[in-house]
């Protein structure tokens, strides 16, 4: 049987084991993207295509909040 110590630790111990993965699987998948996204440009850029980003849509504070309420 556990006592309430025993379930705390446990607990704790398996945030700290989630936290770090998922912390892992956002940095690589962090850097997928980048990479994705230097071969996208440097393709735009041998077939001297024009590309324009919506920043207001990449400074959306809502959608960073979004993601960084899940990272904590």
């Amino acid at each position: 049987m556990y006592t309430a110590d025993d379930v705390r630790t446990i607990l704790t111990d398996l945030k700290d084991v989630v936290r770090g993965e998922v912390e892992t699987e956002l940095s690589d998948s962090i850097h997928t993207n980048v990479l994705l996204v230097q071969q996208l440009l440097a393709q735009a850029e041998e077939w001297h295509l024009t590309l324009t980003a919506n920043i207001n849509e990449l400074e959306n504070r809502f959608g960073i909040s979004v993601l960084l309420c899940c990272v904590n």
